[in-house]
């Protein structure tokens, strides 16, 4: 039997750091040209500090997987092969609340 380890490379920030044409014909056109924030690598919520490519536990799913993105409170959740972990089967959002730190995890579930 083979055993190894997976390793995959991630990219620590986005790619587009500003918006080079402003939107127009949505809700809120951005005629004035102002820029969205990006590359969010860290979101704090309740005292928690979620950072990108950070490690946790989903209780609902019984699965660990890595921070991948951010919007707004919620967190995108991907497994090591790139697949994106859902709760419900129509968000690919978990609401950062639902999530464990796999170190906390680990200490509030020691091994027996």
């Amino acid at each position: 039997m083979m055993c190894g380890i997976i390793v995959k490379q991630v990219r620590k920030k986005k790619r587009s750091l500003h918006e080079e044409i402003p939107r127009k014909g949505r809700s809120q056109p951005n005629r004035e040209a102002k820029r969205n924030s990006k590359n969010t690598k860290e979101i704090v919520t309740r005292k928690k500090k979620w950072c990108l490519w950070d490690k946790v536990y989903i209780p609902e799913l019984q699965i660990a997987g890595f921070i991948s993105g951010f919007t707004g409170k919620w967190v995108y959740v991907q497994n090591i092969y790139g697949e994106y972990l859902q709760v419900s089967g129509k968000y690919k959002q978990i609401n950062s609340e639902k999530l464990k730190g796999i170190i906390e995890s680990l200490m509030e579930y020691p091994a027996q």
